[in-house]
């Protein structure tokens, strides 16, 4: 079902036997698209994957779709969906935490439109938002519904799921849509429309780079160099490297490749996690250093 970086530097996936409608949008919403929870309690099981498999958990709940997964502390796991619809009767609940046994611990509803979910060895859930997480759908944002609780493109989580921190709305350049997002041990960077700059995010301080790139799929940094990985349609190889200085200063650019030469399928998914770029093909995991690229 999905597979994310974690931030000790293993995989962790969703697995599911269940009919694929369960769990890639199931019912019809406020919109014609896909959202929530699948009907009724569906089985799954979670994998943490290093070279070889490290650990396995099945969990069992009324599951949010298209879901990402990600580690807690004491071997729990958060399971996030992308979407949540807002109607007068509740919010969908779509994070849900599992214990180390696969219990369910807690549930709530983090926003709509979800692209990116990270976390931190403290527990800190990282998201970043899609347009429509932004400025609303689903019920969120238009009357009688209540603001988007992805508004601010950028969130921070406490580990009882409630928002932290939300990126600020002056100052940096405002998120219509968060593009990238690696979090770093407990520090976040992120990459955005508009205007795509590169920001790094400590505490509740924000530092922006300018970029003059548009739209990379991954940002992979290591707190002086950064790469920008991705693009639109004849860019989605490219790769841009450069400084992190007043603003991203370009040191070079090439293309990514698989280790046989051949290139990488435009529906792989690019993810940045520190320094480390991962690239996930299928059933495949590949991982470039940043230092690599430069």
């Amino acid at each position: 079902m999905s597979v994310s970086p974690t931030f000790d530097g293993t995989a962790v996936c969703a697995w599911s036997a269940a009919e694929t409608g369960r769990l890639r949008g199931a019912h019809d919403g406020p919109t014609d698209l896909p959202y929530g929870a699948g009907p009724g309690v569906t089985e799954a099981i979670i994998t943490t994957q290093g070279p070889r498999l490290d650990t396995s958990m099945v969990v069992s709940a009324v599951l949010p779709s298209y879901p990402m997964v990600q580690p807690l502390p004491d071997g729990r796991v958060a399971w996030i969906g992308a979407r949540a619809a807002w109607t007068p009767e509740a919010a969908e609940p779509n994070a849900l935490v599992f214990d180390d046994t696969g219990d369910l611990l807690q549930e709530a509803c983090v926003g709509d439109g979800i692209e990116h979910a990270q976390t931190t060895p403290s527990g800190r859930l990282w998201l970043g938002f899609s347009d429509e997480g932004v400025f609303g759908n689903m019920g969120w944002g238009s009357h009688p519904g209540p603001p988007p609780l992805g508004r601010s493109g950028i969130v921070r989580c406490g580990a009882d799921l409630s928002p932290q921190w939300a990126f600020p709305t002056s100052g940096p350049p405002p998120v219509d849509a968060c593009y990238a997002l690696n979090v770093d041990g407990e520090i976040g960077w992120a990459y955005y429309y508009s205007g795509f700059p590169i920001v790094r995010i400590d505490g509740d301080d924000v530092t922006v780079w300018p970029t003059t790139v548009g739209g990379a799929k991954a940002l992979v940094t290591d707190g002086t160099r950064a790469a920008l990985v991705g693009g639109y349609r004849s860019e989605r190889q490219r790769v841009v490297t450069g400084l992190l200085e007043t603003t991203f200063v370009e040191s070079g650019r090439a293309t990514i490749a698989l280790p046989d030469g051949s290139p990488v399928p435009d529906a792989a998914q690019l993810d940045g996690r520190g320094d480390q770029l991962h690239v996930f093909v299928g059933h495949d995991w590949y991982r470039a250093d940043l230092s690599a690229m430069c």
